[in-house]
């Protein structure tokens, strides 16, 4: 059985014991994980999921490519389209960048390599979970949001160029057959406009849908791991954080920890994504082994990068 599938399988039967082990409780879990994907799920990628899928079926984006090409394009040693998911990964928040990859290697607009490439560093919270949820609501220190957003944006990004110099050295002439597509007038009839539409919809749909089922199960883990003894101890309190982004961010947020500890954890926290993003983030890219390996890989040096820049941060300021 492949690694992938047995996770998946292990993640759900946890799940269905939970419901079995604890029926008293299981139902607030599953309201916590619907409310969770109704307000910022729903909102945010399906709008986000419908444009970009218009964008890339209607060819609306082919005039922008040179632009992406030139001057974004050799920083990440990628193709136009590359940077256009790079842009929508860093934007749209968890886990756009993984869709939008998956999408663009499935039309054919980016090549394997580059799609194990990309997969590494384009998926990340948006910019507004960032200010909002933890700089302003956990924190309470708005004017923290940038310093946040540097540290877990350039985390990504210091990955993504670091590892683009083993990417070109095994990437071939498809990063310029991929990237460099001239603009092309559409010439289709208003049947197939609407076709494509209604296709964009199920598509967007049916992955806010799949994400619903995570953010559920993983709500349902989270209570379960609350009950543990270990997770009161330090150790544990950053393991059990490292199960669900939202609920981790808060457990450390309100914890005795001090705020130079939490102002290293919470970033590097974020960059991490946390077990249930993953889990997400792999079943909407249908990850085959070499993303999935490339993705995992990338967890820890994003990690250590954050920590790195926090340290630097702490450094330079007086964080009390």
């Amino acid at each position: 059985m492949r690694p992938k599938k047995f996770l998946l399988i292990l993640l759900f039967a946890c799940a269905f014991l939970y419901l079995l082990c604890r029926p008293q409780t299981a139902p607030a879990s599953v309201r916590s994980g619907l409310l969770l994907w109704y307000h910022s799920v729903v909102p945010t990628l399906l709008p986000f999921m419908l444009l970009t899928g218009l964008l890339l079926r209607l060819r609306l984006l082919e005039p922008l490519l040179p632009f992406l090409q030139r001057c974004l394009a050799p920083i990440f040693g990628c193709s136009g389209y590359g940077v256009f998911a790079i842009l929508c990964g860093f934007t749209a928040g968890f886990p756009m960048g993984a869709k939008l990859t998956r999408t663009l290697l499935d039309q054919k607009k980016i090549s394997h390599k580059e799609a194990c490439h990309l997969i590494g560093f384009v998926n990340n919270p948006s910019p507004a979970f960032l200010l909002s949820y933890v700089a302003a609501d956990q924190w309470q220190h708005p004017e923290l949001g940038i310093l946040l957003i540097g540290n877990v944006f350039g985390s990504a990004l210091l990955y993504g160029i670091l590892s683009s110099f083993r990417f070109r050295s095994v990437r071939t002439d498809t990063l310029s057959r991929s990237g460099s597509v001239r603009a092309a007038a559409i010439h289709e009839s208003p049947q197939d406009c609407f076709a494509l539409i209604d296709s964009c919809i199920e598509d967007a749909v049916s992955a806010t849908v799949r994400i619903g089922v995570y953010l559920i199960v993983f709500s349902m883990l989270v209570d379960a791991a609350a009950s543990v003894p270990l997770a009161s101890t330090p150790v544990g309190l950053v393991l059990f954080a490292a199960l669900e982004l939202t609920n981790g961010i808060h457990l450390i947020a309100h914890s005795a920890l001090s705020f130079p500890v939490q102002l290293v954890l919470i970033p590097a926290l974020a960059a991490f994504s946390g077990c249930s993003v993953i889990a997400q983030s792999i079943g909407i890219a249908s990850m085959d082994h070499d993303m999935l390996r490339s993705y995992l890989k990338s967890r820890p040096g994003v990690v250590m990068i954050s920590c790195l820049l926090s340290f630097l941060i702490l450094l330079t300021g007086n964080y009390k």
